[in-house]
C-alpha cells in the first residue's frame, strides 16, 4: 500500500490475546490481570475490526497511492466515545437485526472494558470472559460476513455525525424510531 504497512490483522490479533489469556490450564489459571486485559482486548478486537472492514468498504480493500491515506483517515475515523453512542442510537432506528445485536454487543463489551481497565473493585471470572469473547468472536464474524450494502449503512451511521449528516437522516425519516 504505497509504502504504507498497514496490519489489518489488529482485530484478530487483539481476539487472539484474549484466546491465549484465557485458555490456560486448571493448574496455572488466568490471574486477575490476565482476565482485565482479555476483558480489555475483546472491546478492541470487535473495535479495530470494524475500523478495518469501514475503511475497506468505504475506500477499498487494496488501496494504493493517495487512497492508501484515505484508507487510514476512515479506519481513525471511528472514535471510541462516538462508536458507543452511535450504538445506542442504532439500536432504536431501523436496522437489520444483525447490526443491532452488534450495537448492543459492542455497548456491552465497551463497558466490561472501561471496568477492567479503571475500576479497582472490578471482578470478572472465566465463565463470564468466555461469552465475552463468544460475543466479540460472534460480532467480528458477521463484520466480516455482512454485505457491502449493509456495511457501507453501518459504516455511514457510525462515521458521519455532522449537522449534514443529521439532516439528511432526518430527511429519509431515518432518525425516527423504528
Amino acid at each position: 500500500m504505497s509504502g504504507l504497512a498497514i496490519d489489518k490483522g489488529i482485530g484478530d490479533g487483539f481476539l487472539e490475546v484474549a484466546r491465549t489469556l484465557l485458555d490456560r490450564p486448571p493448574e496455572d489459571p488466568p490471574t486477575p490481570a490476565q482476565l482485565r486485559r482479555a476483558a480489555s482486548s475483546l472491546y478492541y478486537a470487535l473495535f479495530h475490526t470494524m475500523c478495518v472492514r469501514f475503511a475497506d468498504v468505504l475506500v477499498g480493500e487494496n488501496a494504493e497511492g493517495g487512497l492508501a491515506r484515505a484508507w487510514v483517515e476512515v479506519y481513525r475515523g471511528l472514535e471510541h466515545n462516538s462508536c458507543i453512542s452511535q450504538c445506542k442510537e442504532l439500536g432504536k432506528r431501523d436496522f437489520p437485526q444483525p447490526a443491532k445485536v452488534l450495537a448492543g454487543d459492542m455497548q456491552q463489551l465497551h463497558a466490561a472494558r472501561i471496568s477492567a481497565d479503571y475500576d479497582p473493585t472490578y471482578v470478572i471470572d472465566l465463565i463470564s470472559l468466555n461469552s465475552l469473547y463468544a460475543m466479540a468472536e460472534k460480532n467480528i464474524a458477521m463484520l466480516k460476513g455482512c454485505t457491502e450494502r449493509d456495511l457501507k449503512a453501518l459504516a455511514s451511521w457510525m462515521l458521519f455525525k455532522s449537522l449534514g449528516a443529521k439532516r439528511a437522516r432526518e430527511s429519509a425519516g431515518l432518525l425516527k424510531p423504528a
